[in-house]
């Protein structure tokens, strides 16, 4: 009887161990693939001003620089970017409209987003206005145009959102154009918008002493001489040396006038005439090609919002658009310095 007994409690404690070591070898097989999950969890970002949340493959990097876009040109844009395997990437950014541009289109704002990708060599051959608002781009690279339309090396989804004074970016990038969407899907649809982003800082309005009044109105005399040549259309040589003459002048004036929006304003006249030297100057010369996808190029069509002739093979910076269009956003912020002169 107590013999049996044993036999029965050995039987027990062997068929006990071979289900632990079944069950530690199932655990060990399966080890793989819950690491390969927990990898695959994906975190959750925050806008640093608490104004949306948003899920990405890993924890992104920040990254922030000055944007030369036109309407947001000078403004600081923050992006954050998560990596999912070599040549996909996922990034969320925004960038806010100075105080003096607050109340521009938002569908110019869009022409211009799309002229961004244009000159990052992007086709557009998607564009839709979603229920939530926003807008969604579907893109290829390289550019598809003229008699140039190679198969795509690369796709970029992307979703467009304005909130207040703020533009919002989402963008996925993948090498594969025949990649699923559905990583992509899950990214846009996280996004979660908590609040209202914060308004754009109001400059602080400063008095202008006798003296520094006088030292805005020289400049802005010397500033009309540059956009009076827009109506005499002299040569390159002769808008040189008169781009340089009133360059001394407004230095000369501008030394006499503390930092403030007015000054603001006037350099960034006078910024806009000396671009227009550099815009002509890609048009001079045999090997000059003023192509857009190349600098100097490209930072002046997203400063100025400057046509691109796309009927070529080779996008081409249009330089009569080019001369309208600085000689435009001069005399724009000659008017803006001459309205707080007068206020």
């Amino acid at each position: 009887m107590v013999a049996g007994t044993f036999d029965i409690t050995m039987n027990r404690s062997l068929i006990f161990r071979r289900l632990l070591f079944i069950v530690g070898h199932l655990l060990f097989l399966a080890q793989p693939l819950l690491v390969s999950q927990a990898r695959q969890d994906w975190v959750t970002l925050k806008g640093p001003d608490g104004d949306f949340t948003l899920q990405m493959p890993a924890a992104p990097s920040k990254e922030t620089k000055v944007t030369p876009q036109r309407y947001f040109t000078g403004q600081t844009i923050s992006i954050y970017s998560s990596n999912a395997g070599e040549g996909y990437s996922f990034t969320v950014s925004y960038k806010d409209l100075p105080v003096r541009a607050a109340s521009v289109n938002r569908q110019l704002l869009l022409e211009e987003y799309e002229r961004g990708l244009l000159i990052d060599a992007w086709s557009v051959v998607g564009r839709e206005k979603l229920t939530d608002g926003g807008w969604q781009y579907q893109a290829v690279t390289p550019l598809q145009i003229g008699s140039l339309t190679s198969p795509p090396k690369a796709c970029l989804w992307a979703r467009v959102y304005f909130r207040g004074a703020r533009m919002y970016t989402l963008a996925v990038m993948s090498r594969d154009p025949n990649r699923p969407l559905g990583d992509a899907q899950r990214f846009f649809s996280s996004l979660r918008f908590l609040k209202a982003p914060p308004a754009s800082p109001i400059p602080r309005k400063r008095a202008l002493t006798a003296g520094e009044m006088a030292a805005a109105r020289g400049a802005l005399r010397a500033l009309r001489r540059l956009a009076a040549a827009e109506e005499v259309a002299p040569d390159y040589d002769d808008y040189g040396r008169l781009l340089l003459d009133v360059k001394g002048e407004v230095d000369d004036h501008l030394s006499d006038l503390g930092p403030g929006e007015v000054r603001d304003e006037i350099e960034l006249a006078l910024e806009a005439y000396t671009d227009l030297r550099v815009a002509w100057n890609t048009t001079k010369g045999l090997l000059a090609v003023p192509a857009a996808l190349y600098q100097p190029q490209r930072t002046l069509i997203a400063k100025y919002g400057i046509p691109v002739n796309t009927q070529g093979d080779v996008p081409l910076m249009d330089f009569r658009g080019a001369i309208s269009a600085i000689f435009k956003v001069a005399r724009e912020h000659i008017e803006r310095a001459c309205a707080l002169l007068s206020r």
